[in-house]
């Protein structure tokens, strides 16, 4: 009797813990080329495909570390998904996010999943030679359409400013349509892959546009202590060493012996 008695008051506690997280819709957005849908419907992430596969995957272990039963994750443009996420009309989560301070207010935040440098990139046919941000003002840039790249461009004085997909913005480079393109070094090998360019054409000029620390975003009704778990299944992750596994399978360069999948 005393045995079912407390297997019951466990089974209470266990469903209330999770009743919260399995309430939360999680969203991302940038994912073509770099995911798949697998036979349960679920979002996957391609194999060294950068950071938006590894980005899905860690979210997928920090699911099962918090025993969320539901691993689906919804893919949305940013710009619709983050309006979601302010507007906090449901319990929503958004990554990846840049963690700014003018965000703090209006969401809250968990991370970070990655840190990343995003980079002017040229032809290493015609390389620039860029020794400083200032000295590509006068060029043309190609940022990727609806991300913070626009903002933090037009921020450091940019204006002759191209928006497109990462895709485009490579071919226009190969294409000498733009002098720039600009991206996280975490996401360039797989956006080249997808656009079928050549690594090797490629160079970093090895100036940054920007750094940031990519977060997941959650919506203000989502409680802080269903927050603050979601952090400690991430710093679970980073401490046992699965982080590092999953950075290997999906940021590091395929081999010639090694196919995406």
């Amino acid at each position: 009797m005393v045995a079912k008695i407390i297997s019951t008051v466990l089974f209470i506690i266990l469903a209330s813990s999770s009743s919260y997280s399995s309430e939360i819709t999680f969203l991302t957005h940038s994912v073509k080329g770099n995911s798949y849908l697998d036979s349960k419907g679920e979002l996957r992430g391609i194999k060294h495909s950068g950071r938006r596969a590894f980005q899905i995957e860690l979210i997928r272990e920090m699911m099962m570390e918090v025993n969320v039963s539901s691993r689906l994750i919804e893919t949305l443009p940013f710009k619709r998904a983050l309006k979601m996420i302010i507007a906090n009309r449901k319990q929503y989560a958004l990554f990846n996010v840049i963690k700014r301070q003018d965000r703090l207010k209006i969401m809250k935040f968990v991370g970070p999943l990655t840190q990343d440098t995003t980079f002017f990139y040229d032809l290493s046919a015609e390389p620039s030679n860029l020794n400083n941000r200032e000295e590509a003002k006068s060029m043309s840039i190609c940022v990727l359409r609806g991300s913070a790249q626009i903002t933090e461009a037009i921020k450091h004085g940019f204006t002759n400013i191209i928006l497109n997909t990462y895709e485009n913005c490579f071919k226009m480079l190969v294409n000498n349509r733009v002098r720039y393109a600009v991206i996280s070094h975490l996401d360039l090998l797989g956006v080249l892959r997808n656009a079928n360019i050549d690594p090797k054409q490629i160079n970093n000029t090895m100036i940054p546009l920007y750094k940031s620390e990519g977060s997941i975003s959650f919506s203000n009704q989502v409680p802080d202590k269903e927050v603050a778990k979601w952090q400690s299944a991430l710093d679970t992750i980073k401490q046992s060493g699965r982080y590092d596994q999953l950075s290997e399978e999906y940021l590091r360069p395929a081999t010639k012996k090694e196919t995406p999948s």
